[in-house]
């Protein structure tokens, strides 16, 4: 007897919606095959079949952009503001994208669609918090490992889809300029702040300055001069690993993380004790955000908050062998007051 076929429950038909056919077979562990033959039965378009050379694009932009989306119908229409409201910024913690590397559910094509889709959830989210805040800037921190770089690891030129670090680098300027273009016209103001991370040297031996994330912030420079978003990283002569900024007078520091010590695979304690130390060193500041774990999460030491945010790639070995875990695949979002450092919080899900 030929057993029935297998129906899509409501949750794997949302999800259809928004995911490509590979990452509902991913999530639901069912064959790429089930999945289209579910679209066709139900008639739910993909949503990811727009595609050139296997890049996906967004919408034609307007003159002078790379990458455009055009404005973001909300499902709710939301009344006017009402009131007297404060005036904050905004942080969105970046991490990890590592441009060029290759996984079972994760390539260049899967991150610039995962970067498009975070574009209207940022627009109604602005929406949103527009009617409690008056948001004057987004501050972007780009956290390192931008870049996978080459050479990290022997068999690494197995598990990429370019190998060239140069490409890598100027490829994904070209793709985070448009991007961010696509942001600022929700938001309006915007600035990039940026270190660099372990995937991005360029040798052993050589400068810390010889980062390929170096150049592709470089790059990304060149590319967004003129439109009014400023690119900030290590100049020749700095650390470009480790940066102090300033957002609304509240000190943050931004470090990718790979000199933390971890103790039975777990980074908690040696970012703790980095906190104390640095504490010392750098003098008072609100609170220590990081990658290179691609781990999502957040803890407290002395008052002073540590964020560690995620990263877009799924399917990759390194945290479970590393960590013992999984691939967080979410980024921060808060909100930054006059008198406050963080006021509010959001996870924004990659996948």
């Amino acid at each position: 007897m030929t057993p029935p076929r297998r129906e899509p429950t409501p949750e794997i038909l949302d999800a259809m919606r928004d995911l490509p056919d590979a990452e509902v077979a991913r999530r639901f562990g069912v064959a790429r095959a089930t999945v289209q033959r579910w679209r066709h039965t139900y008639g739910i378009p993909n949503p990811y079949n727009a595609r050139v050379r296997g890049i996906p694009h967004l919408p034609p932009p307007p003159a002078g952009d790379r990458i455009g989306v055009g404005p973001v119908p909300l499902a709710v229409p939301l009344p006017p503001p009402r009131g007297e409201r404060e005036v904050e910024s905004a942080v969105l913690l970046m991490s990890d994208l590592h441009y060029g590397k290759r996984t079972r559910s994760f390539d260049r094509a899967v991150l610039v669609s995962r970067l498009q889709a975070l574009v209207p959830r940022l627009a109604r989210l602005h929406e949103l918090l527009s009617h409690a805040y008056v948001l004057d800037e987004l501050v972007v921190c780009i956290l390192g490992d931008v870049n996978d770089g080459s050479e990290i690891y022997p068999s690494q030129p197995h598990h990429q889809d370019v190998t060239d670090p140069l490409r890598q680098a100027w490829e994904l300027a070209d793709v985070l300029a448009g991007w961010l273009l696509a942001v600022q016209r929700t938001w309006g103001r915007v600035r990039v702040e940026c270190v660099a991370g372990n995937h991005g040297r360029s040798g052993r031996r050589v400068a810390e300055s010889a980062s390929w994330d170096v150049a592709a912030y470089h790059y990304l420079a060149l590319r967004l001069s003129g439109s009014g978003i400023p690119v900030h990283y290590a100049q020749e002569g700095l650390d470009p690993f480790l940066r102090v900024v300033t957002v609304r007078g509240h000190r943050y520091v931004l470090y990718h993380g790979h000199g933390i010590r971890m103790y039975q695979s777990i980074p908690w304690y040696g970012l703790a004790q980095r906190v104390l130390r640095w504490r010392a060193i750098l003098g008072e500041f609100a609170a220590l955000c990081c990658g290179h774990f691609h781990t999502y999460g957040e803890m407290e030491i002395a008052g002073t908050r540590v964020l560690l945010t995620g990263t877009p790639v799924t399917d990759d070995d390194w945290v479970l062998q590393a960590l013992g875990g999984r691939n967080s695949n979410r980024w921060h979002l808060f909100g930054v007051g006059d008198s406050r450092p963080i006021t509010w919080q959001f996870a924004l899900d990659l996948v």
